[in-house]
């Protein structure tokens, strides 16, 4: 504490005032010391001056700090707009027997029989079974669909068999079999229609594909799969030369095109392979009347109208 009473003050330096003076002229302004002059007008003005400009300079390099500071790109908010609209078609996968793993493209979606929600496009689904030859097979999935994989998984020969495969004979089989004849399938005709077909005792008014497929080959077609919309059947008995086989998927694509794979699985060796698919549009037809019969006059009514006409009646 001063003799004044005064706290005692430390003396404030700047760095940017020259002159022992001002920091003498503050302590004894400060603790009422004597004998100690006040600056001049020009001293004044020199020390605003300074102070001033050291003022300037620190906004200027506070200014300059922040506009040089890197602006972060801000972050994604977790919750976004949902993706409405992708999940919107719908493929049931069933095949015999049960607990296989189902892959859509690659990735592993569950164990048979499943149902799984997919986007609208064309996608590859795998079923792999233990002691069973995998299957694969395309599927493409209109917007709102709700189509089916269905087939029967074949087991593996056993090693026995595989083992006596082999043969001095298969070696020379492909040359000996060039010019021996050879089963064509073909889509013959594909429409859709009731499962009863147009027939009038019908119970459901499900409308499905049906399709027509035909051996226009040679030879005898061993067994094979016939996909319409990714909807899968077996004809295992096959087909003999210029035999049909008829076949009905239910359901339909409405408003896009019906696509029909003849033996999906390439399980059988063909004259040719560009007529086993076919793709188109098809109209959907009316149902058919029902069976039952108009009502038949009665012996009453024809007495009456003899009655009433007794000209015509007896003519």
């Amino acid at each position: 504490m001063a003799a004044s009473g005064c706290p005692e003050y430390t003396a404030f330096s700047f760095s940017t005032v020259t002159g022992q003076e001002i920091q003498t002229w503050y302590n004894g302004l400060m603790d009422g010391t004597k004998g100690i002059g006040l600056p001049g007008p020009k001293r004044w003005l020199g020390i605003s001056a300074r102070i001033l400009a050291t003022l300037f300079f620190l906004l200027l390099i506070l200014t300059l700090s922040r506009c040089n500071r890197p602006t972060l790109p801000a972050e994604p908010a977790l919750t976004a707009t949902p993706n409405l609209g992708t999940v919107n078609a719908r493929l049931h996968v069933e095949v015999r027997p049960d607990g296989a793993d189902v892959y859509v493209d690659g990735l592993r979606s569950g164990t048979t029989p499943v149902s799984l929600d997919l986007p609208a496009g064309r996608h590859v689904v795998r079923v792999e079974l233990e002691g069973h030859e995998p299957l694969e097979q395309i599927v493409d999935l209109l917007a709102g669909d709700e189509a089916r994989f269905s087939s029967e998984l074949v087991p593996v020969p056993a090693p026995g068999a595989s083992a006596r495969a082999p043969s001095p004979v298969s070696t020379t089989a492909p040359t000996a079999s060039a010019n021996e004849p050879l089963p064509d399938l073909a889509v013959k005709s594909i429409k859709i229609e009731l499962e009863t077909g147009g027939a009038c005792d019908y119970t459901s008014t499900q409308l499905g594909v049906a399709v027509l497929v035909e051996n226009a080959g040679d030879a005898d077609a061993g067994g094979f799969v016939v996909d319409v919309n990714g909807t899968q059947q077996i004809v295992g008995a096959g087909l003999a030369p210029g035999e049909t086989v008829s076949l009905w998927f239910e359901g339909y694509s409405q408003g896009g095109e019906n696509r029909v794979i003849i033996d999906a699985a390439s399980q059988v060796e063909e004259s040719r392979k560009d007529n086993n698919v076919i793709s188109q549009r098809l109209p959907v037809p009316t149902l058919p009347p029902t069976c039952t019969p108009p009502p038949t006059p009665s012996s009453s009514s024809t007495d009456h109208w003899d009655r009433v006409n007794p000209r015509l009646g007896s003519g």
